[in-house]
C-alpha cells in the first residue's frame, strides 16, 4: 500500500482512498496505452465570462468547489484500483492576462490555451485531474478555461461544476445562497461495488448477454478515407453542423406522434444514417448514461457515466417509425439495465479485442442537456458556456448534440487518421437530410429516405467525364484498317522470329476472311477461336470481325467438357483451330465435322486475294457483336457476354491517347484469348501503329523468362494481372526499358506490388471493368505518394462512361458513401447469349436525377472518394474475382454436390494473407457416407478450368448457419494443412536440401505444416502458384527449374529429387564436370567404343546413322541458315569430332579439331513439275539418309537444304550416333531456332557458354568407373540380378545367320492428341507420368506375346545427371535393362504403382554404362538363354520443343532409318499433336507382317487401358477377339531350346562329329564355346561363329580374349566368312592382324549379347528425335 499512499502531487496528505468502479477501471487501462490514447480522455469546458469580475472571489470559489467534490482532488493508484484523495487545498485557479496584447495576438494566444487544454497529458497517478486557467482579456471580458480527465469527471458532471462554480461565486460576492452538502463520490463507488455483487447484477447481465448472442458480433465499418493503421490510433477533430430550430421541432414533434423522446427521433435519424452510410443491418451504438441520476445524486462530479451499447436492427425496407419504435424500446430496455457497466459486458464477452478497434461500440451519440440554466447560476455576470474541441478522440465518430438557440449544433470528432473532413460534413448532411425527409414521412422506408441534398447531387453530376466523339469507323478492328496504308511496311506483330507488317497481317486477314465468307459465315454468327497464343490468333480475330462475325475464344487449357458447352451454347457457325489441338469441339452440332477449318492443314485460304472484301449486308455494324466470352455462371453454366464493335472503338481510343501509345512502341502480348483482357492486348497496339509481340503461354507463365523476353524485346508496354507481375517480381525483375508503362486489371492490385511496379516503369494504370463493360471502365494513372494515404484507387471513368454508386433501391449515393457500382456508357454490352432473363436483372434503366440510363449492375461494391478517385470496395454478392478471372462460387458448389458423399457446400474466396486470395470449398457431409477428395477434384477438373478448382476442400460435419437459416460465412473456419493422426514414415525433410524446397513450397501455398509426400496442386496450388515457386526454387538452387516439373513431381519430396538431377547431384556422383579448354583428344565412353567396334566389323553400312527432317515454310535465307550451322559446329565441339588411333598410346580416341569444314548443300527441286517435287524429295532424303558416315572426319554427319518453293524448304541432318543422341536433337533444334532468329535480327545470340564437352565427360566418367560410386550403384545391380526370373527368347521367324545385313523395318505409330490426353489423364490418375504408363503397357504387351511370366525391357536414359551437360551436344545416354514380373491377376493402377517402384529405384543407379554391367558375371546365365533383355522401349518429351526457327515455321517430317540394332524395339515422342513413334524390327529374323501385328497388338492393349485403366491385367491383355494376338502366338516360346533351334542354319540341333580337333583349333574352340555358352564337343572345325549361336557383339569378346590367350591378331570381319579351322590356321602367319588396341581392352568391355543377335545393344536406340 505504500505506492498507494504516497503524497499527492501537491504534497498534501490521504484525506481518503476510494475504490475505483468497473467504468474508471476501463477508462484507467485505457489511458494507459499512451499519452495520446490518455489524452483522448481530457475533457475542457470554456466560460466566456462578460462584465465586472471579482477574481479573488472566483478563486475562493473555484478552491470551495473541488473542497466539495472528491473527484476534482484525487489522482489514481499505480494499478488503477483506487483513488487516493487529497485533503482540499487553495489557489487552485490560475491566473493570465492577456489584455495587453494586440487583438491577433490576444486570439492566438487563446487557441493556444484551447490547445493545451486538450493536449497537456494528466498524470494518472500524480494529478492535479482538475485544471482551472483564468484569462483575463480585458476590463470586463474573462475567459475561464476548466479541464479534467475522464476518469474522474463526466459529461453530465460539467454542468454540475458550472452551476455549483456560479453559486459559490454569488456567495463568495454576498449575493448568493449557501449550497447544501455535495454528495460524496465514496458513497457512489460503495453503491456501484454492492450492486454488482448483489444476485440482482444476473438479470441484467442475461439482459446483456441476450442482446450480444451468437459467434460473430457487429463490427460497424464506415468507410475510410484512408487505410485503417494496425494499432489504434486516438487523432482526431471535430466537425460541426447546425441543425435549425424549424428543423429540430419538426423532429420533435414527429417524435411526440410517435410516443417517443426527442432523444430517441434523433438516435433514430443516426442510425438510419449509418445504415445507408455502411449498408449495415446490425448496428450497435453507444449512448452514455448518467449514473448520477440512476443514483439519485444529481448534484454529484466524478465519472458516474455509463455506455450503453444498443444493439439495432435497420434494413431497407423498414419504416422509420418502425425503427424509432426499435430505438425506444432498446433505449429504455438499456435504461433499466444500465447498473451493468461497459467494461463488465465487455469482459461476460471475452471478445477477442482487435488492436486496430475499440471493442464492441465505435459510434457513439449523444445529445446533452440544456445547461444554459447552469450558466445563469452567475447571477452578476453574463455567461456563455462551451467546449474545447478535443484534439484526440477513443471513438471513431463521437456525435454530441448541443442545445443552441434553439436547435442543436451538431459536433462530430471523429478520427483523423480514418476521415477527412469533408467526408464527416457530408455525413452530417445525409443526418440532416434523413431527418428533414423522416420528419416530412415517418412511414417511408429507410432505404428511401433521402441523404442527398441539391448541392451533393451536382457534386455527383461533376463526377461524369464530359463526351469524346469517336474518330475513324465504330469497329473494333477500324484503327487497325486505318493503320495499314499510314504504315504498311512497319512490323505489326512479332512472333518468336516470325514478323509480319501491317500489310501482310492485313492481306492475310483479308483472305482469311474471303475463306470465312465462303464457308458461309458473316454477320451475325459465331465463330470459335480455339488457337494458341500466336500470329495465327491476330490473323483469325481480324478474318472473323472483318467477315462480319463475332468471335467465340476457347481456351486450350480449358476442360474439353466446358470448350463444348461453350460451342454448343454459341451455335457456332464454324470452329477456327489447328490440328495439334486436341480439346477443340468438334462435336457441337450435327454437321459439325464440316465446319472445323483447320488452318494449319487447310491452308487454301493462303491463296486467296488479299484485298479487303467489297461492302456487303453482311459487313459489321456499331451494334454488332465483336466478340462473346464467356464467364462463370452462378447456376453452374457459364454465360456468354456479348460485346459490341462501338464499345470496343472507344475503348481503344481512350487507352491510345491515356497511355500515349503509337508507332515506336512494342507491346507484349501475355494474356489468354479468353480473358477479355485480352482485346487491348491485341487489338490496341495494331490501333496505334505499334508492334505486338506474342508471348508464349510457358514463356508467360515463368517469370524468369518473362522478364528475359521483356528485354530481350525491348518491350515499352505490358498488360497483366496482378498475379502476372508477382511474378515478374518474384523472379527480381529489375524494370523495363526507358519509356516502359504497364497496366494491371483483373483483381485487386496491394499496395506494395503498385508501390514495387511504380519503381520499375514510367506509368502504371489500374484498371477496372466487367466484361460485361468492355474490358475497362475506369483507369487510374498510379500515384506512388498517395498510396500510403489513400491506398489503391481505380481511377476515374474512360471516355464516354459513366459511374454510378446506386444503393439497393438504385438511388445515387453520395460521394464516400459505398454502393453498387453501376455502369453506363458506350462500353455497356449487348447482354448474355439467350439469357433474357439475367440481362434483364443486371442490364437496367435507372432515372439518375430525371434522366433514364441503361445500366449494367456490376454486383461489385464501390464508392466515390472525396479527390474524385474511386474506390473498389469487394463484391455485393458471393461473386469473386481470382487471377483476374471472374468466378460465380454457385457454379464450383453445384459441381462439388454432383459428387458422392457431399450434402451441402459453399464456397468463398478467402485472403488469409494480403494479396493472396484462394478458393476454399466447405462441404457439409452425408451421415454416414464416404467421401474422396482425389475423386472431387477429377469430377471438378472435368468441368472447371484450373482457375477455378479450389485450392482447398474442407470438410464438415455440417455448415454452420444465421439465425435465418443462411449459411454463417463469417464462422467458416481458415483451412489448414489435413490433419493427420501421426506423421508418416519420411514425411519429414530429410536433409537441408529438402527442408529448403518444404519451406518454399509452404510459404507460397501460405500453408505451415506441410510434409514432403503433400501435393502442391491438392493442397492449393495453381498454374499462377505453380510458376512462383518454380521461380523462387530456381532462384533459391540455382538452377533453371521448368515448370512442368512441378506438374510431374508435385510433392516436395518428388521436387528435391527433380533439382538435384537438375543440379547433378545423384548417387554417388562427384564435382561438376569441369571443361578442359583447348581439348584435342578425348577417350572412348564404353558405348562409343562398341559402337567403333561394329562400324570396323560391318563397315559401310548405316546402321547408326540417325536422320531427322523438317519442313521450313516461310521465307529462307540459305546463306544464313548455312552460317548459323556454321556457329553451332564452333559452339559444340562434338560436331568437329572424329574418331581416330592415337598415335602414342595406340588406342582408339575421339579427335577434337579446332574447327570442322563445313558447306550446306542446296538441292532446288523447283524445276520439277509441283506434283513431282515430293516424290523426289522422299527419294533423295531416304538415300542421304541410308549413306554411310564416315566416323573418321569431321562433322560426322551429313546435311542437305532442299528447296520446293519460295518459302517452303526441307531441312535434312543425319549425325552418327558415336556424336549424337536423341537429347541433341532439342538441343540442336534450341540453338537452331536462337541463332538463326538472332541472325534476323541483327542481335548477338543469348546461348550459354558450354560449361564442358562431350570429351570432358568422357574422361570423368572413365576415372568415375573406378571410384568407390560405380561400385556401390554395381552392388545395386547385382542385387537386381540374384533374384531375376528366367525368361523365354521370342521365336524368330527366320534363322539368324552369319553376316547380318543389318537392315531393319518400323512401323510408324501415331496417337491423336485426345487419346493421348486420356492416356495422360490416366497416368496422372495413378500417380505415373505417361512415360511411365507407356512403358508398363509395353512391357505387359511384349510379356503377353512372347509367353511369359516376366519380361527384361531396355529402358534408355538421358544419362545428363550433371546441370552442365546439359547443353552439350553428344552421346551421353545409357540404357537401363528393366526386369518386370507380370502377375496377370493385378489391376493396371497395382501393376503401374509396382512399375513405378522399379523406374525409380533403378533411376538412382543410372550412371554404371550398360556396356559395363553386361560384363558382371551374374548375367552370364540369363545372356546365354535369352540376352540381356527381349525388347527396347524409347520414350521422349518432344512438347516443348520449339516450332519455329526465327521467322521460319516448321514440321517434323518421317524419314526412314533402314538400319537395325534391335530384334523388336518401340521409340516413341510425345508432341504437341500426340504420341508418334515407331514399332522397329530386325527385318533379317522377322517378317513385316510380324511388325504390323506387333505394333497393332501395342495399341490395341494401350485402347483397352483407355477404356477400362481399373481392370485386371488378365483382362487388358485377353486375346480372345484379337487378330494381333492370334498372329503372334508363334512368338511364344515352348521351350528354352527352340531358339537355339532355330539359330542353327539348317535348323537341326547338331551333327556327328566330322574329325578330331587340331591342339591350334582346340584352344580357340575353348574360347568359342566359352563366349557363346554351347558344349566344346558341339564344335567343328568346319563351323562358322555364327552358325554356331554366336553374334557381332560376342565377336568383340571373342575376339579380345583370343588376343590375350593365344596372341591371335585376327581381322574381326573374318569371323563372318572364315570357320574355325581357317581362322586357327592363320593365327601365327596373319598378315592382318587384330589392332592393338582391341587386345588391350579391358574383360569387361566386350558383353555378350542376346542369342538373337543384337547389333549394338544401345546405340541405335537413343536416335529418334
Amino acid at each position: 500500500m505504500n505506492a498507494v499512499l504516497k503524497p499527492t502531487v501537491s504534497g498534501g496528505v490521504v484525506d481518503c482512498i476510494i475504490p475505483t468502479t468497473e467504468s474508471q477501471r476501463e477508462v484507467w487501462l485505457g489511458a494507459t496505452l499512451g499519452t495520446e490514447a490518455s489524452m483522448a480522455y481530457n475533457e475542457s469546458v470554456v466560460l466566456r465570462l462578460r462584465g465586472e469580475l471579482d477574481q479573488a472571489a472566483l478563486s475562493r470559489a473555484m478552491d470551495r468547489l473541488l473542497a466539495r467534490h472528491q473527484a476534482l482532488r484525487s489522482t489514481i493508484s499505480p494499478d488503477g484500483t483506487c483513488m487516493l484523495v487529497s485533503q482540499p487545498g487553495a489557489n487552485v485557479l490560475v491566473e493570465h492576462d492577456l489584455s495587453a496584447l494586440e487583438p491577433e495576438a490576444r486570439a492566438q494566444a487563446l487557441r493556444d490555451a484551447h490547445e493545451d487544454a486538450v493536449c497537456t497529458p494528466f498524470p494518472l497517478e500524480h494529478g492535479p485531474l482538475f485544471r482551472a486557467v483564468l484569462y483575463r482579456l480585458g476590463r470586463a471580458e474573462h475567459e475561464l478555461v476548466m479541464s479534467a480527465h475522464h476518469v474522474v469527471c463526466d459529461g453530465w458532471s460539467w454542468a454540475v461544476i458550472t452551476e455549483q462554480l456560479g453559486h459559490l461565486y454569488a456567495e463568495e460576492t454576498g449575493t448568493g445562497l449557501k449550497l447544501k452538502a455535495a454528495p460524496l463520490f465514496a458513497d457512489f463507488a460503495a453503491e456501484e461495488a454492492a450492486a454488482a455483487a448483489h444476485p440482482d447484477m444476473q438479470l441484467h447481465v442475461d439482459y446483456w448477454l441476450g442482446r450480444f448472442s451468437g459467434n460473430t458480433l457487429p463490427v460497424l465499418d464506415l468507410p475510410l478515407d484512408r487505410p485503417r493503421p494496425a494499432a489504434r490510433t486516438f487523432n482526431s477533430l471535430r466537425a460541426e453542423r447546425l441543425l435549425d430550430k424549424r428543423l429540430v421541432g419538426a423532429v420533435r414533434s414527429t417524435s411526440t406522434k410517435a410516443g417517443i423522446s426527442l432523444f430517441t427521433g434523433l438516435l433514430s435519424g443516426f442510425v438510419a444514417t449509418l445504415h445507408r452510410l455502411t449498408g449495415h443491418e446490425d448496428i450497435v451504438v453507444g449512448i452514455p448514461a448518467s449514473g448520477q441520476l440512476a443514483h439519485d445524486m444529481p448534484g454529484l462530479v466524478g465519472h458516474c457515466v455509463n455506455l450503453l451499447p444498443l444493439r439495432l436492427a435497420a434494413h431497407p425496407g423498414m419504416r422509420f417509425d418502425a425503427l424509432m419504435d426499435e430505438c425506444s424500446t432498446a433505449v429504455l430496455d438499456a435504461f433499466d439495465h444500465q447498473a451493468l457497466t461497459y467494461g463488465a459486458l465487455l469482459g461476460q464477452l471475452s471478445l477477442e479485442r482487435d488492436p486496430s478497434r475499440l471493442p464492441l461500440v465505435s459510434v457513439a451519440f449523444n445529445v446533452d442537456p440544456d445547461v444554459a440554466s447552469s450558466a445563469q447560476a452567475f447571477t452578476s455576470l453574463d455567461v456563455v458556456q462551451d467546449t474545447i474541441a478535443r484534439r484526440y478522440e477513443n471513438f471513431e465518430l463521437f456525435v454530441n448534440l448541443r442545445p443552441l438557440d434553439g436547435g442543436l449544433m451538431v459536433e462530430a470528432q471523429y478520427n483523423t487518421d480514418l476521415f477527412d473532413e469533408v467526408s464527416v460534413q457530408r455525413w452530417l448532411d445525409m443526418f440532416e437530410c434523413v431527418l428533414q425527409s423522416a420528419s416530412h414521412k415517418p412511414d417511408e422506408t429507410i432505404g428511401r429516405l433521402e441523404v442527398l441534398s441539391a448541392d451533393a447531387a451536382r457534386s455527383l453530376v461533376a463526377l461524369q467525364p464530359a463526351r469524346v466523339p469517336l474518330v475513324g469507323a465504330p469497329l473494333a478492328h477500324a484503327g487497325f484498317v486505318a493503320r495499314v496504308p499510314l504504315q504498311p511496311d512497319s512490323p505489326a506483330v512479332r512472333d518468336g522470329a516470325r514478323s509480319c507488317s501491317y500489310g501482310e497481317l492485313e492481306a492475310l486477314s483479308n483472305r482469311l476472311a474471303r475463306a470465312l465468307r465462303a464457308r458461309g459465315v458473316g454477320r451475325g454468327q459465331r465463330v470459335g477461336l480455339c488457337l494458341e497464343r500466336s500470329l495465327e490468333m491476330v490473323v483469325a480475330m481480324l478474318g472473323v470481325l472483318k467477315a462480319g462475325a463475332s468471335y467465340v475464344p476457347l481456351d486450350t487449357a480449358f476442360p474439353q467438357a466446358r470448350l463444348d458447352h461453350y460451342a454448343s451454347d454459341a451455335k457456332l457457325s464454324l470452329m477456327l483451330t489447328s490440328s495439334d489441338i486436341a480439346v477443340a469441339p468438334r462435336d457441337w452440332r450435327g454437321d459439325a465435322g464440316q465446319r472445323i477449318f483447320e488452318i494449319d492443314r487447310d491452308t487454301a485460304w493462303r491463296q486467296l486475294s488479299g484485298e479487303a472484301l467489297p461492302p456487303s449486308a453482311d459487313d459489321p455494324e456499331s451494334e454488332d457483336a465483336a466478340y462473346v466470352i464467356y464467364t462463370s455462371g452462378s447456376t453452374g453454366l457459364p454465360k456468354g457476354v456479348i460485346a459490341h464493335h462501338r464499345g470496343v472503338a472507344h475503348l481503344l481510343q481512350w487507352m491510345r491517347r491515356e497511355s500515349g501509345i503509337g508507332p515506336a512502341d512494342r507491346i507484349a502480348a501475355v494474356t489468354t484469348l479468353s480473358f477479355d483482357m485480352a482485346v487491348p492486348d491485341l487489338l490496341l497496339p495494331l490501333a496505334a501503329g505499334a508492334e505486338l509481340v506474342m508471348v508464349k503461354r510457358e514463356v508467360a507463365m515463368d517469370g524468369n523468362r518473362l522478364s528475359k523476353a521483356l528485354d530481350e524485346e525491348q518491350i515499352t508496354l505490358l498488360q497483366a494481372t496482378p498475379g502476372m507481375w508477382q511474378l515478374l517480381l518474384d523472379a527480381q525483375w529489375a524494370g523495363g526499358a526507358p519509356g516502359f508503362r504497364g497496366w494491371t486489371g483483373g483483381e485487386a492490385l496491394r499496395p506494395s506490388m503498385a508501390l514495387a511496379l511504380c519503381e520499375r516503369m514510367e506509368g502504371l494504370w489500374n484498371g477496372y471493368g466487367p466484361t460485361e463493360t468492355t474490358v475497362y471502365s475506369t483507369a487510374w494513372h498510379v500515384r506512388p505518394d498517395e498510396i500510403a494515404s489513400r491506398g489503391v484507387s481505380i481511377g476515374r471513368p474512360v471516355d464516354n462512361t459513366e459511374i454510378w454508386i446506386l444503393d439497393a433501391d438504385l438511388q445515387p449515393c453520395p460521394i464516400g458513401v459505398p454502393g453498387e457500382i453501376c455502369i453506363a456508357g458506350e462500353g455497356v454490352s449487348l447482354g448474355y447469349l439467350d439469357r433474357p432473363e439475367l440481362t434483364a436483372e443486371r442490364f437496367v434503366t435507372v432515372r439518375i436525377f430525371g434522366t433514364p440510363k441503361k445500366m449494367y449492375r456490376s454486383g461489385d461494391r464501390g464508392r466515390w472518394r472525396n479527390d474524385g478517385l474511386l474506390d473498389h470496395l469487394g463484391r455485393l454478392d458471393f461473386q469473386v474475382k481470382v487471377r483476374g478471372y471472374r468466378i460465380e462460387p454457385g457454379e464450383i458448389e453445384v459441381r462439388c454436390c454432383e459428387v458422392a458423399g457431399v450434402s451441402r457446400s459453399v464456397v468463398v474466396a478467402r485472403e488469409d494473407n494480403p494479396g493472396d486470395v484462394r478458393l476454399v470449398a466447405y462441404l457439409a457431409l452425408k451421415p454416414g457416407a464416404g467421401f474422396d477428395l482425389d475423386a472431387l477434384m477429377v469430377h471438378l477438373r472435368k468441368h472447371l478450368p484450373a482457375f477455378m478448382l479450389p485450392q482447398h476442400v474442407v470438410t464438415l460435419d455440417a455448415l454452420p448457419t444465421l439465425g435465418n437459416g443462411k449459411v454463417d460465412r463469417v464462422s467458416l473456419p481458415p483451412p489448414q494443412a489435413v490433419a493427420r493422426d501421426g506423421v508418416r514414415r519420411g514425411s519429414a525433410p530429410a536433409n537441408e536440401h529438402e527442408r529448403k524446397v518444404l519451406a518454399l513450397m509452404e510459404k507460397v501455398l501460405s500453408l505451415p505444416g506441410l510434409d514432403m509426400h503433400d501435393d502442391f496442386f491438392t493442397m492449393g496450388g495453381h498454374s499462377l502458384l505453380a510458376a512462383r515457386l518454380t521461380t523462387l526454387l530456381s532462384r533459391e538452387f540455382q538452377v533453371t527449374l521448368p515448370l512442368r516439373s512441378l506438374f510431374e513431381s508435385p510433392t516436395a519430396g518428388k521436387l528435391a529429387a527433380a533439382i538435384q538431377a537438375l543440379q547433378g547431384a545423384g548417387v554417388g556422383l562427384q564435382a561438376p564436370i569441369g571443361r578442359s579448354i583447348g581439348r584435342t583428344t578425348a577417350p572412348l565412353t564404353l558405348a562409343q567404343e562398341r559402337i567403333r567396334f561394329m562400324e570396323q566389323l560391318h563397315p559401310g553400312r548405316s546402321v547408326y546413322n540417325a536422320p531427322s527432317a523438317q519442313r521450313l515454310t516461310g521465307q529462307l535465307d540459305a546463306a544464313r541458315f548455312e552460317n548459323v550451322w556454321r556457329e553451332i559446329i564452333r559452339r559444340q565441339p562434338s560436331l568437329r569430332t572424329r574418331i581416330d588411333i592415337d598415335p602414342q598410346s595406340g588406342k582408339p580416341v575421339q579427335m577434337i579439331s579446332e574447327s570442322a569444314e563445313f558447306t550446306l548443300p542446296l538441292v532446288d527441286l523447283r524445276s520439277l513439275p509441283a506434283d513431282q517435287r515430293e516424290a523426289e524429295l522422299a527419294e533423295r532424303m531416304q538415300e542421304l539418309a541410308d549413306r554411310p558416315i564416315d566416323i573418321h572426319a569431321a562433322p560426322m554427319m551429313h546435311a542437305t537444304l532442299f528447296q520446293l518453293d519460295d518459302n517452303e524448304h526441307v531441312f535434312l541432318f543425319v549425325p552418327h550416333h558415336l556424336i549424337w543422341d536423341g537429347w541433341s536433337f532439342d538441343l540442336m533444334q534450341r540453338e537452331l531456332a536462337a541463332l538463326y532468329d538472332a541472325a534476323e535480327r541483327g542481335r548477338p545470340h543469348n546461348l550459354p557458354t558450354l560449361m564442358t564437352t562431350q570429351g570432358d565427360y568422357a574422361q570423368w566418367l572413365e576415372k568415375w568407373l573406378t571410384e568407390p560410386a560405380c561400385e556401390e550403384q554395381l552392388a545395386f545391380w547385382r542385387g537386381r540380378l540374384e533374384g531375376a526370373k528366367a525368361v523365354r527368347p521370342p521365336v524368330t521367324d527366320m534363322p539368324r545367320r552369319a553376316g547380318k545385313s543389318g537392315q531393319g523395318g518400323a512401323h510408324w505409330i501415331h496417337i491423336d492428341l485426345q487419346s493421348t490426353q486420356r492416356l495422360r489423364e490416366i497416368a496422372r490418375d495413378m500417380d505415373v507420368t505417361l512415360s511411365m504408363l507407356t512403358f508398363g503397357v509395353y512391357a505387359l504387351t511384349m510379356a503377353q506375346v512372347t509367353g511369359n511370366d516376366a519380361i527384361v525391357i531396355a529402358n534408355p536414359v538421358r544419362g545428363r545427371q550433371q546441370a552442365e551437360t546439359e547443353d552439350v551436344m553428344g552421346f551421353f545416354n545409357n540404357v537401363l535393362p528393366v526386369s518386370l514380373t507380370v502377375d496377370r491377376a493385378l489391376t493396371l493402377p497395382a501393376f503401374m504403382r509396382y512399375v513405378k517402384q522399379e523406374l525409380l529405384s533403378m533411376m538412382n543407379n543410372q550412371q554404371v554404362p550398360f556396356e559395363r554391367l553386361m560384363a558382371e558375371p551374374g548375367y552370364a546365365g540369363q545372356i546365354k538363354t535369352s540376352g540381356p533383355y527381349q525388347s527396347m522401349f524409347s520414350f521422349q518429351d518432344a512438347r516443348e520443343r520449339a516450332r519455329s526457327v526465327g521467322s521460319l515455321q516448321t514440321r517434323q517430317m518421317h524419314v526412314m532409318q533402314h538400319g537395325a540394332t534391335d530384334d523388336i524395339g518401340v521409340w516413341l515422342m510425345d508432341k504437341p499433336h500426340g504420341l508418334e513413334g515407331a514399332l522397329i524390327y530386325n527385318a533379317d529374323v522377322y517378317l513385316r507382317e510380324t511388325g504390323a501385328q506387333l505394333r497393332e497388338r501395342y495399341l490395341e492393349v494401350l485402347r483397352r487401358v483407355a477404356d477400362e485403366p481399373g481392370a485386371t491385367l488378365e483382362r487388358i491383355t485377353d486375346t480372345e477377339t484379337s487378330t494381333s494376338a492370334a498372329y503372334l502366338r508363334k512368338l511364344a516360346a515352348n521351350d528354352a531350346g527352340k531358339a537355339a533351334a532355330d539359330g542353327a542354319p539348317n535348323g537341326s540341333a547338331g551333327k556327328a562329329r566330322q574329325s578330331q580337333l587340331d591342339p591350334e583349333q582346340a584352344q580357340l574352340a575353348r574360347i568359342w564355346a566359352d563366349v557363346i555358352g554351347i558344349d566344346l564337343s558341339e564344335i567343328r572345325a568346319s563351323d562358322n561363329f555364327f552358325d554356331l549361336g554366336g553374334d557381332s557383339l560376342l565377336v568383340l569378346r571373342a575376339v579380345q580374349q583370343a588376343a590375350q590367350t593365344l596372341g591371335h591378331r585376327v581381322e574381326p570381319r573374318r569371323y563372318l566368312f572364315e570357320n574355325l579351322g581357317q581362322i586357327a590356321s592363320s593365327a601365327h602367319g596373319a598378315s592382318e592382324g587384330v589392332p592393338s588396341d582391341l587386345a588391350e581392352l579391358a574383360a569387361g568391355t566386350a558383353a555378350q549379347a542376346p542369342r538373337g543377335g543384337l547389333l549394338g545393344a544401345l546405340g541405335g536406340w537413343l536416335r529418334k528425335g
